[in-house]
């Protein structure tokens, strides 16, 4: 675990990239938005006990499988989800790696009410993971800064969900390093790229969404108002959707050895309606109908990196993703 905190902390925060423009792309594997609701804060929860590197893992979890950008995560004692004290969550798998950041700064207590806690409610298939800082003073700003917040995560919807709390305003005294890192991102183990991201950025009166799939990771300017929801929520079908070669939903695919080919296998019953295929930018890289329960889909033009196969059909959309 060592090794992989310091890269995602690494990876997240401190890589000198330029700054790009933020854009908000329609098909990104999430969509964003923005609501208002009464923060109710979490009352007995559980304590995080951190780590040497911060970090508290979910052991509750383990057996169940929660799906991010498409993929299953089926936790065990290899295959993690675990939160830090700096306020963001990390879900792990064999070749993946998931963040979702509501603070993501060195944080100190303000006094003896800063407490780091969680809750692990429902029924197994449908449980929701609640995390919760609680009235932490962000080393980076003013000297009376603080702020509490939540992190939601949804396993029967997929929904994932940033809560900002009660804090000392939302003037804007940050910079892209200093504020508070809110987003989710999707990386392999190896981090050596970013597949996806959907960053929060600039001023939260006024945010910007940068999709741009690189490891340029800007802070907010401001703590977002006390109530601030920003939520993102799957484009792809949480339980209907298989990684490749796997039975899901009766739709299987398998890439030639040179990657330059995607066989597709479809259920007779399905054989009908529309394939797309979209990259991490969210463009429309291919689209065909359907001819038959057996394609094969000329990828030699497509560059390489990783893809989401969408079938739509009967008024339904599955998909499965794969990397060339």
């Amino acid at each position: 675990m060592e090794q992989i905190n310091m890269l995602v902390t690494n990876s997240l925060r401190f890589l000198p990239f330029f700054a790009l423009p933020g854009l908000a792309l329609s098909q990104n594997s999430y969509s964003f938005d923005q609501s208002t609701a009464p923060y109710t804060e979490l009352v007995g929860g559980t304590a995080l006990v951190p780590d040497g590197q911060g970090a508290d893992i979910f052991s509750e979890l383990d057996g169940e499988t929660f799906w991010f950008y498409g993929l299953p995560f089926t936790f065990d004692a290899n295959h993690l989800i675990y939160a830090f004290d700096t306020g963001y969550l990390i879900a792990q798998n064999d070749s993946s790696v998931v963040a979702i950041d509501g603070v993501n700064q060195p944080m100190e207590a303000v006094d003896a009410t800063s407490t780091v806690s969680y809750a692990i409610n429902g029924t197994p298939g449908n449980k929701e993971l609640l995390v919760q800082w609680k009235n932490w003073h962000m080393t980076s700003g003013p000297a009376d800064n603080y702020l509490s917040c939540q992190i939601a995560i949804d396993q029967a919807t997929g929904v994932m969900e940033v809560r900002y709390g009660p804090n000392s305003g939302s003037d804007v005294v940050y910079t892209d390093l200093t504020g508070p890192y809110c987003g989710i991102a999707y990386m392999p183990t190896n981090f050596s790229t970013c597949y996806e991201k959907l960053w929060v950025e600039f001023n939260s009166f006024d945010i910007v969404l940068d999709s741009v799939p690189n490891f340029d990771f800007d802070a907010l300017h401001n703590a977002p108002p006390p109530n601030t929801i920003y939520r993102f929520t799957p484009r792809f079908s949480v339980t209907g959707v298989a990684d490749v070669g796997s039975a899901g939903t009766g739709m299987h695919a398998w890439l030639s050895e040179d990657g330059d080919r995607l066989s597709i296998s479809l259920p007779a019953s399905a054989a009908t309606g529309t394939l797309e295929l979209f990259d991490t930018m969210g463009r429309c890289a291919g689209r065909w109908p359907v001819s038959g329960a057996s394609m094969t889909l000329p990828l030699q033009e497509m560059s390489r990196g990783s893809y989401l196969l969408t079938h739509t059909a009967h008024g339904e959309r599955t998909g499965l993703r794969f990397v060339r």
